[in-house]
This record gives C-alpha cells, structure tokens and sequence, in this order.
C-alpha cells in the first residue's frame, strides 16, 4: 500500500516531467493516486490544496 508520502514523490516527479498539467483530479487519476488523502497532505504540509498547488506551478 502506497503512502501518502509515495504518493506526493510521484505527484512531483510527474510535475517536474511533464510540460502541459492538467487539472489536479485529472493528475491523481492517471498516477492512481486517491486526490483526497494527497490533497489533505498538501494542506498539512504546503499550506495548499491540490488545485491551488497545480494554479500556482
């Protein structure tokens, strides 16, 4: 079982590797990971949703 903290390594490998973002269910869809669980981390740590993570890049 992934971690969240797997979870968000993968989500900013995808970020760093990839020049057009999509939205961010649309990023947790295809990496397979769960938006809800990694958006609460992102609030926790970052101080940032999901959305206004993927706005600001």
């Amino acid at each position: 079982m992934n971690t969240v903290e797997t979870d968000f390594r993968t989500l900013v490998r995808f970020l760093e590797n990839c020049p057009a973002r999509p939205d961010f269910p649309a990023v947790c869809r295809l990496l397979h990971i769960r938006p809800g669980r990694l958006d609460d981390y992102l609030v926790r740590e970052l101080g940032l949703c999901g959305e206004a993570l993927m706005m600001q890049i």
